[in-house]
This record gives C-alpha cells, sequence and structure tokens, in this order.
C-alpha cells in the first residue's frame, strides 16, 4: 500500500510539474508598460553655449510623453525656474535676461505613461549675453 501511495504520489508531481511547463510556454498578455529605463530621454537642441537674444528651448519629442518638466538652474544649482507643458518648445523666461552675463544649466524631463514617471535629459549649459548696441 505505502509503495502504491508513493507512486501515486510521484504521478501527481509529475502532472503537476508539466502543466507547470506547459503553462510557461503559453504567451501572458502584457499588463505593465515598458519601464522608464528602455524609454529614451529627450535630446536638448537650444539654447546651448551663449544666447544674445530671447530664445526658446527646444529638445526632441519622447514617444507617448504627455507632458515636459523644463528646468533652469544657477551656478549654485538653485532652481531659478520652472515651466511644464505638453510641447517640444517653450521661451525662455524674460527673467533669465536681467543678468547681462548670466551661466546657466537647463534639462527636459518627459512624463512618460500614465504612473508619475520621468525620463530625464542631460543638462545643457548656455550664457545669456546682451547683444551690444553700436
Amino acid at each position: 500500500m505505502i509503495g502504491s501511495l508513493s507512486l501515486a504520489a510521484a504521478a501527481a508531481v509529475l502532472a503537476l510539474l508539466g502543466r507547470a511547463t506547459l503553462l510557461s510556454k503559453v504567451a501572458k498578455p502584457a499588463y505593465r508598460e515598458e519601464s522608464v529605463s528602455s524609454v529614451a530621454a529627450p535630446v536638448l537642441i537650444s539654447p546651448t553655449g551663449v544666447a544674445t537674444a530671447p530664445d526658446t528651448f527646444r529638445w526632441t519629442a519622447v514617444p507617448r510623453a504627455n507632458r515636459y518638466r523644463i528646468s533652469v538652474f544657477d551656478r549654485s544649482g538653485t532652481v531659478v525656474w520652472e515651466g511644464v507643458t505638453r510641447d517640444t518648445a517653450v521661451a525662455v523666461p524674460d527673467l533669465l535676461w536681467h543678468s547681462a552675463n548670466g551661466t546657466y544649466l537647463w534639462g527636459v524631463e518627459a512624463r512618460v505613461g500614465w504612473e508619475d514617471r520621468w525620463a530625464a535629459s542631460d543638462l545643457a549649459p548656455f550664457t545669456t549675453r546682451r547683444a551690444s548696441a553700436r
């Protein structure tokens, strides 16, 4: 009786393992979006270097992004301006032109998906310089 019970238990275990193997080969539906690490970050286009006139922050679009957050930092790393838009361009705010030779860093984050996930660009420096009067 013990031998037949052990044999039946072993058969049940093998049947379960076989079924688990079969289930693992069946395609499973995808309930999650791609991870942020597989999403491209925005690439900054302008301004970079020296900007002598009011300019526009421009960057590349990110697929499935529904919002962009622009941050501008001063030399000490303090945020001096932030903006949010659905577009890939926004005007440089006037307050950045008050300093004749202000140096700043700026970057963009793209919000991807319905969760609060953001893909960030690299930071780029630019300097505001008033055009000289002739």
